[in-house]
């Protein structure tokens, strides 16, 4: 197996362990969202380093521009679960607004990055 697969099939089973635990124990969910939560460093950096380790294999098989397609695709269909939700989304936007995005600059920094060489990746193929 690949590590490109390897990475598919721990996505797909944690999708369906989520999707389990959603649907079968919303309150279990609930309280681990809750304690993940509250160790936000942590956090943030386990998903610091599991990006550049998973973006590390994934840039080693395919190009940015087919990596920048999927990421499209599944930014609409994370625009399509959030939908339901937009009470929350507007609490969300209004939270932004009045606290401001410094302390996001890291991941507004690289999606900033992302797009620019994505869009000079398809320029240059064109």
């Amino acid at each position: 197996m690949t590590p490109l697969a390897i990475l598919a099939a721990i996505f797909a089973v944690a999708i369906l362990m989520k999707l389990v635990l959603l649907l079968t124990a919303p309150a279990a969910w609930a309280r681990l969202t809750e304690a993940l939560m509250r160790h936000r460093k942590i956090l943030a950096l386990i998903y610091a380093l599991a990006a550049i380790l998973v973006g590390t294999v994934v840039f080693s098989y395919q190009g940015l521009i087919e990596v920048a397609a999927v990421m499209l695709f599944t930014s609409l269909l994370m625009g399509l679960a959030f939908l339901p939700y937009a009470g929350a989304l507007d609490k969300l936007r209004d939270e932004v607004l009045r606290v401001g995005v410094a302390g996001a600059w890291p991941a507004l920094l690289l999606w900033g990055a992302l797009a620019v060489a994505v869009l000079v990746a398809v320029w240059r193929a064109a």
